[in-house]
C-alpha cells in the first residue's frame, strides 16, 4: 500500500476530514491532498511522528519505502551510513518479499532491524573513540546460511 493510501485509510477510518487532518498537523490542505492523491509524502520525522500519534500506529507503518530510515543514517553517518541503510533496507525487502509475514509482523521487524542499526553504528563509533572492544549486546551475529551485509542475522529466529 502506498503512502498516499495509507493517510487516506488512516484518515477515514479515524472520521477526519482532510481540513482536520491539516489542522491537527499544522499544515495546509493542499499539503494532504498531495499526500494522498499526487504521490508525495512528508520529508521529516517529526512529521511523521505526529501523524503516527494522531492516527495510533507504529512510525515504520508511515515510513515510505524505508526513505526515512536511509535519510536518518546519511544525516547521522554520512555517505557510508547511507549506502549501509540503503543496503540493509534491501535486503530486508528480500526477506519480506516471500509474503509469508504479516504486516505487522514485517513492522515489527524493521522497527527492530532500524533500532538494532543505530545501536551497532553508536558501538562503533564508540570503540574508534574510546578504543575498547565493543560489546554488541543482543546483537547476534548471523547463522552461516544468511546474514545481512553488517553481520545482523536476518534469518534465524533465535536472533
Amino acid at each position: 500500500m502506498k503512502f498516499g493510501e495509507k493517510v487516506r485509510d488512516l484518515r477515514k477510518k479515524n472520521s477526519l476530514t482532510q481540513d482536520e487532518l491539516a489542522k491537527c498537523l499544522g499544515i495546509n490542505k493542499r499539503t494532504i491532498i498531495g499526500w494522498e492523491r499526487d504521490g508525495r509524502y512528508p520529508r521529516s520525522i517529526e512529521m511523521l511522528e505526529k501523524m503516527a500519534d494522531i492516527f495510533h500506529v507504529p512510525l515504520t507503518y508511515l515510513q515510505p519505502d524505508q526513505s526515512l530510515f536511509i535519510e536518518r543514517a546519511a544525516e547521522a553517518y554520512g555517505k557510508k551510513g547511507k549506502i549501509e541503510a540503503q543496503h540493509l533496507a534491501f535486503e530486508l525487502t528480500e526477506l519480506f518479499a516471500s509474503g509469508d509475514l504479516t504486516p505487522q509482523d514485517m513492522d515489527g521487524i524493521m522497527y527492530e532491524m532500524h533500532k538494532a542499526y543505530f545501536m551497532y553504528r553508536e558501538q562503533k563509533r564508540e570503540k574508534r573513540t574510546n578504543h575498547e572492544p565493543v560489546n554488541h549486546g543482543s546483537i547476534h551475529y548471523a547463522i552461516p546460511e544468511r546474514r545481512s551485509h553488517y553481520g545482523f542475522c536476518i534469518y534465524s529466529p533465535s536472533c
